[in-house]
């Protein structure tokens, strides 16, 4: 800007108890006049200056009538730009990683089911961690709640991200749904089923490990399965069809279970005409 052209400097401030924008100019009586007159300025004895309440001044308007006469410098109105330190991203180490084993079939099976290279690294990482916080503790035996103790602990202390949580939670899910069911539901060869006597022995040790006196067998539990879909209104037919019935008299043999649950049933209107009576 030359020396010789005017200016306008505008600031902020506060004057008796109000927001204003100053004025600040070298002393000219044709600029004064406008200023009073375009922009409804007051001189103020105090700060011997001219001001505009910030209420009542438009920096676009004023620009448009002043810009062409004088240099106007509106710095000061900007907005003051606060710096933020930006705090070091701390990239946390995974050394024990690199020798811990997966359990066998993890790998593999993540890789028969076409999942992407990046999702197989980071569920093989995250259940490595997995791995590394039970320690010596066999997977087998670790419990719902200890596994929901272990992610809390990791949202709390660890400030993991819910996205990253979803995939530890899925790590672990992978590995108990598909890993361990699916070698307890498929034979010796992989995709073969099991045979009768291996599926009755499952049985026999799993109610063992429950705590049932009695022996389970396949049989109770197609039975059970029958009469449960029977109560739960399923039609007759389509349980021959899921049993594999020749005879829908083989599997109208449910249908008195269902009647003998029916009957057991109180009705409570016989409640109403008891305490009535």
């Amino acid at each position: 800007m030359p020396q010789s052209a005017k200016s306008i400097i505008l600031s902020k401030a506060n004057h008796r108890q109000e927001d204003v924008i100053l004025l600040r100019f070298d002393y000219d009586v044709e600029l004064a006049r406008r200023v009073k007159q375009v922009e409804r300025a007051r001189w103020s004895q105090t700060m011997r200056c001219w001001y505009i309440p910030e209420r009542l001044f438009n920096l676009h308007s004023f620009f448009e009538a002043f810009h062409k006469q004088v240099y106007i410098d509106y710095s000061d109105l900007k907005p003051k730009l606060t710096l933020v330190p930006v705090q070091k991203r701390i990239v946390k180490t995974y050394p024990y990683r690199k020798s811990i084993e997966l359990p066998k079939g993890y790998l593999e099976e993540l890789e028969q089911k076409r999942y992407s290279d990046s999702t197989i690294r980071t569920y093989c990482a995250y259940f490595k961690d997995f791995i590394h916080h039970f320690g010596e503790q066999p997977l087998d035996s670790i419990g719902t709640e200890a596994i929901n103790q272990y992610v809390h602990g990791l949202v709390k202390k660890g400030h993991i991200s819910a996205s990253q949580q979803n995939q530890r939670i899925n790590a672990i899910k992978f590995y108990y749904e598909k890993v361990v069911d699916g070698e307890r539901l498929e034979g010796p060869v992989p995709g073969t089923p099991y045979c009768p006597t291996s599926i009755a022995e499952i049985l026999y040790e799993a109610g063992a490990k429950a705590g049932i006196r009695r022996r389970v067998t396949p049989h109770m539990l197609r039975h059970s399965f029958a009469t449960h879909l029977l109560e739960q209104g399923v039609d007759l037919r389509y349980i021959q069809e899921l049993l594999g019935h020749g005879s829908s008299k083989t599997t109208e043999i449910y249908t008195h279970v269902s009647k003998n649950y029916i009957e057991k049933i109180k009705n409570p209107l016989d409640d109403i005409f008891n305490h009535s009576t």
